[in-house]
């Protein structure tokens, strides 16, 4: 019963250790969790009506249908506290807070499978927190774009979050097994689906750790004197973004040796 609070403990300082150049501060990492899990509560209300609703038992079409929802759900939560927050002025930032509100979510929302089983809890551990986190990493990484100024638009996001949740659950609803071959085209599915969540999650970090302002890449000469051209506020000493709202603030750009 422990161990998907001990596995999510051990996503969280995962994911905050992956950042490597700025480390967020622990209370918003612990916020973002926080309200993660309040919005799972949500899901789970969502999947009870609808157990209570349906005679059969949740449905293809429920999987489906619930799965904007979830993603609907965590990216709410960032859009509501951490992407207001001025410590979010890099772009790792959203990776980081959102893969820990995916992890909030994964969490509770897996107590639903603890409370029929207390034995699923090392699938919840090794399979359901991760996947939600991985809903949340692709979430913060294009809600990190949006912000810095690289897309207008956090929906592409959006549909990428929810067909990766969409085709995990329903391969595992029509019998894709995370530990055993109960139907073979649908576990191929689940584990086909979760490498392409993976890949995209590494790919994500990797562009944004290179995409740092503290990468020596892209190392930048700030305008001498003057304040933020976006929000004002006053410049750090050779900052290439504004710690306050994290927009470029260089003219000139020089590579460091």
């Amino acid at each position: 019963m422990i161990l998907p609070f001990v596995a999510s403990a051990v996503w969280l300082w995962w994911i905050h250790h992956a950042d490597r150049y700025e480390k967020e501060p622990w209370n918003l990492v612990f916020q973002s969790f926080g309200l993660g899990a309040a919005a799972g509560a949500v899901g789970l209300i969502a999947l009870i009506l609808i157990l209570l609703t349906d005679p059969d038992g949740i449905s293809s079409l429920s999987v489906v249908l619930l799965a904007p929802l979830h993603v609907a759900a965590i990216t709410l939560v960032l859009l509501l506290m951490p992407y207001r927050q001025p410590d979010w002025n890099e772009p790792f930032d959203g990776l980081v807070y959102g893969g820990a509100t995916g992890i909030g979510y994964g969490l509770v929302y897996s107590l639903v499978v603890l409370l029929d089983d207390p034995l699923l809890g090392f699938r919840s551990a090794v399979y359901t927190i991760p996947i939600y986190m991985l809903v949340g990493l692709i979430a913060g990484h294009y809600l990190s774009q949006v912000r810095f100024g690289v897309s207008r638009t956090w929906l592409k996001g959006f549909v990428i979050a929810t067909l990766y949740l969409a085709g995990t659950e329903l391969a595992r609803f029509w019998g894709g097994e995370v530990m055993g071959m109960a139907n073979p085209l649908a576990s191929a599915i689940v584990y086909g689906t979760n490498t392409i969540g993976w890949i995209m999650a590494m790919w994500a970090m990797d562009q944004s750790t290179r995409d740092s302002r503290h990468h020596p890449a892209n190392y930048r000469l700030p305008l001498a004197g003057h304040g933020c051209p976006t929000c004002t506020a006053p410049l750090v000493a050779d900052a290439a973004f504004c710690n306050h709202c994290g927009r470029p603030v260089a003219t000139g750009r020089e590579v460091q040796g």
